[in-house]
C-alpha cells in the first residue's frame, strides 16, 4: 500500500502541519486527498488517506481507502495494535 512522487511528497509535506499525531518517539502525519493519481491500484476511491512517518519523509507513503482508513481506526481504538507492556518497541 505505498505510493510516492515528489509532488505527492510536497503536497503531504505542505498539509501535514495541521493533522500531526504522536509523541516524541513516533510522530505520523495523515491528509486525505481526492488525487487518485497518489495511488493508482485504489483509482476507484473517491477520497484517499495518506499517512507517514513525520521522521522519515522520504519514506513510504500509506494509502488507506475510506473503509481501510475507518477500519485502521476502530483497531486503534480497541487496542489492536498496543504492545503488551513486556513487548520491545520498534
Amino acid at each position: 500500500m505505498t505510493c510516492g512522487s515528489g509532488s505527492l511528497r510536497q503536497n503531504i509535506t505542505n498539509q501535514a502541519a495541521r493533522s500531526r499525531f504522536g509523541y516524541a518517539v513516533a510522530m505520523v502525519e495523515i491528509i486525505t486527498t481526492r488525487d487518485p493519481s497518489v495511488a493508482p491500484h485504489k483509482s476507484g476511491e473517491d477520497v484517499l488517506y495518506l499517512m507517514r512517518d513525520s521522521k522519515d519523509p522520504d519514506g513510504p507513503v500509506l494509502a488507506f481507502t475510506a473503509a481501510e482508513w475507518e477500519a485502521f481506526v476502530a483497531g486503534v481504538k480497541d487496542g489492536e495494535f498496543d504492545l503488551a507492556e513486556d513487548e520491545p518497541e520498534g
